[in-house]
């Protein structure tokens, strides 16, 4: 049981004054195949896909002080839900976020640390249709996401950091949410590598970091994440993300 996701993001960063301003667009695309999610009404054979493309500016009001400011022009997701013998189609779920935007701040309190707070928030139409719905169903939602989260280092090679997160989502007369806890070591073997170890919502997490003067890679590992919300549908879970990066 379970289904396979697997997501792309591209960002590309660019300053607009030294040290002082600067741009971000980010693009990122989930696709997953057919697999197995057990429901109340018995498995299916589910299928889901994100696209989303946000833009962030940041600026830095002071020594201490730097603010951002992100809008998402366009997301979008896609769920169908088949029944995993025939492949009759029993229902699909579509949302298009209507407007979205992030604001967020960060810190520094002394030479060795920083705290951060990010806002998030959009509208989204949904709408589903399929005989296990009933036919063709919308609704509106509004999603909201708050992180709130302190770094500092501890000494000269290794950094620790916490983080609070809490998403809220509300629409057709129904409220849900989820909250958790981040936290996580940063050790510096040498000047190329670095070793990761955290917990994410009480998941095991761990990665690895190198970097050279114009690249850098990064891989992380989180062992059943969010299992409490979703661990009952899809069962356990093991998520690897890799990242690549150039600076010009």
């Amino acid at each position: 049981m379970g289904v396979e996701l697997t997501g792309v993001q591209f960002s590309a960063a660019m300053p607009l004054e030294l040290n002082r301003r600067g741009w971000q667009v980010t693009w990122f695309e989930l696709s997953s195949d057919a697999g197995a999610m057990l429901t109340p009404g018995g498995p299916v054979a589910a299928d889901a896909s994100e696209d989303d493309l946000a833009v962030h500016y940041g600026c830095r009001l002071s020594d201490n002080w730097v603010v951002g400011v992100g809008l998402s022009p366009l997301f979008r997701t896609s769920t169908v839900v088949r029944n995993p013998a025939t492949g009759d189609l029993l229902a699909r779920i579509d949302s298009d976020a209507d407007f979205g935007f992030r604001l967020g701040a960060v810190y520094q309190f002394d030479n060795e640390g920083w705290a951060g707070i990010v806002f998030d928030e959009y509208d989204e139409d949904v709408t589903g249709t399929g005989p296990i719905l009933g036919g063709t169903v919308g609704a509106e939602f509004t999603s909201k996401e708050m992180a709130v989260g302190v770094s500092r280092r501890i000494d000269e090679r290794v950094i620790g950091a916490i983080e609070w997160q809490q998403l809220t989502t509300e629409g057709a007369g129904v409220k849900i949410g989820d909250a958790g806890l981040r936290v996580g070591v940063e050790v510096q073997a040498d000047e190329n590598w670095t070793v990761r170890l955290g917990t994410n919502d009480g998941a095991l997490s761990l990665g690895l970091g190198a970097v050279s003067e114009d690249w850098s890679f990064e891989y992380a590992f989180i062992n059943d994440w969010n299992d409490d919300s979703v661990g009952a549908a899809l069962g356990d879970s093991d998520t690897h993300q890799f990242g690549i990066r150039h600076r010009w």
